[in-house]
């Protein structure tokens, strides 16, 4: 069975009956089958239910959907943002990043362009440093997860 739902976006796929089920309190609910399930943390894995072996963080549920403005700041991101859009406009922002997962991407974009004055700071173990700061206008960093720390891409 295959089911898409734009409202709250669930993709299922299952064999059997309700021992399958999977519930998550905020985004409705996913099924687990033997290739494709969705995670506690509402990531899209592939898996072979008898072997036992994944390929987790395909997809993270709604973020390739997900664009955040910010204007205040401290940010706190979290893994279903994709594009941070941040307003530099009334003064510096910095952008805390959540832990890091296994390719997860997040994008953090100076939308005010003002950054070359008010620079954004983002937080997190990026490129083996604690930090990577934008300080020209309309400038960028993308970002991928390894499940321990973010890497520029």
């Amino acid at each position: 069975m295959q089911k898409f739902e734009n409202k709250d976006f669930a993709i299922v796929v299952r064999q059997g009956v309700s021992a399958d089920l999977l519930t998550d309190a905020t985004k409705g609910t996913c099924y687990r089958g033997e290739m494709l399930y969705c995670t506690d943390d509402r990531t899209l894995s592939i898996a072979d239910a008898d072997a036992g072996a994944s390929l987790p963080n395909i997809i993270p549920v709604g973020s390739m959907v997900r664009r955040v403005a910010v204007s205040s700041s401290p940010y706190d991101a979290d893994l279903s943002d994709y594009y941070v859009g941040v307003d530099t406009s009334s003064g510096a922002i910095t952008v805390n990043l959540p832990a890091s997962t296994s390719g997860k991407v997040i994008v953090v974009k100076d939308e005010g362009g003002n950054a070359g004055t008010n620079n954004i700071t983002v937080v997190g173990t990026i490129d083996g440093g604690t930090n990577h700061t934008i300080n020209v206008n309309y400038g960028t960093v993308s970002l991928i997860g390894d499940g321990s720390a973010w890497f520029k891409v």
